[in-house]
């Protein structure tokens, strides 16, 4: 399918279940609807939570750029931030590739966008590479091509940047927010333009604020998978997100955060970010085998108090991995 096909189809097809229908399920508040015209608000500052307060790892982190990332179909720039352990020793981390999202958090808007949700992540010990392409133009899940493709490139060749050579690549994760959220799951086998690719070795993955396109489906998705959403998303609504967890039922282990009055910019840094530790640990206990306390614990929940400064509006876990904390 071409890209103006695809446009095209997005437009023209896209069905609204329904615009604001609540209290039909205890799990999510609205129906699965992109809502293009909506706007998310942005969080005051006083909702905000202070840099201070986050619970960041036990890794100082830099932030630098690659300068051409080969391969990149979707658009300019074909360039990548990358976020990485400041560390001089052997040690190996696992390689992650996050998809970005529309507007002020893609092209010079990227890095201002998402800065404490890298960093907090790669400070629990990942390498991160966030392409800057699809800067001007909708790619939803399309985008998917880019991340799997910056997963390929970066591990054909290392001497990109010099923290690719610490990057564990038989190890990978992918996450991304809004269509990057989209792009993540089609990474994983759920779309029409990405097929399951099992050389790239992804063993988990995250996706924060989902929406949808045709041709979406999460029931190929075989490897662990936290998705995040909120009440008052009403770009990308939260019953998008449930829907994909309840496709997902291949997945070892799945979770479904649903954040009571979040909006669509919640993991931002315009948001006040209270879903981005859990991100953390979950990746952590997923690819590092770490920090499994925080994500299932005794109860088998204990992601479900990984919240500062709000409420689940709903907290789903299914963990037929047996992983042990």
């Amino acid at each position: 399918m071409s890209r103006s096909v695809f446009v095209a189809v997005l437009i023209g097809f896209v069905i609204v279940l329904s615009n604001g229908a609540q209290g039909l399920d205890p799990t999510f508040k609205h129906h699965c609807f992109l809502n293009e015209g909506g706007q998310a608000f942005e969080s005051s500052v006083e909702e905000r939570l202070s840099e201070q307060s986050f619970p960041f790892g036990p890794y100082k982190v830099t932030v630098d750029t690659i300068a051409h990332l080969p391969g990149m179909t979707q658009g300019t720039p074909d360039a990548a931030y990358i976020i990485y352990p400041d560390t001089k020793n052997s040690e190996k981390f696992p390689f992650l590739s996050f998809a970005h999202g529309l507007g002020d958090s893609s092209g010079s808007g990227l890095l201002r966008a998402y800065k404490t949700d890298w960093e907090l992540v790669a400070s629990y010990g990942f390498v991160i590479v966030a392409a800057k392409s699809c800067s001007e133009k909708l790619c939803a899940s399309i985008y998917c091509k880019d991340q799997q493709e910056t997963i390929r490139a970066c591990k054909r060749d290392v001497t990109l940047h010099p923290a690719l050579r610490s990057a564990d690549f038989s190890n990978v994760g992918v996450y991304g927010h809004s269509q990057g959220a989209m792009s993540t799951i089609a990474s994983l086998g759920g779309g029409l333009f990405c097929k399951h690719d099992a050389s790239l070795n992804i063993r988990a993955a995250v996706s924060q604020h989902t929406c949808q396109d045709p041709g979406m489906s999460a029931r190929a998705i075989d490897v662990p998978i936290l998705f995040t959403t909120g009440t008052s998303d009403p770009t990308c609504r939260d019953g998008c997100s449930q829907k994909f967890y309840e496709q997902a039922s291949k997945s070892p282990g799945k979770i479904m955060l649903n954040i009571d009055g979040a909006n669509h910019f919640e993991p931002l840094e315009k948001g006040p970010r209270r879903e981005v530790p859990a991100t953390a640990y979950f990746l952590s206990c997923h690819l590092r085998h770490e920090n499994c306390d925080k994500v299932y614990g005794s109860t088998g929940r204990s992601i479900c108090n990984q919240i500062a400064g709000g409420k689940f509006f709903s907290c789903q876990v299914s963990n037929s991995s047996q992983v042990v904390v």
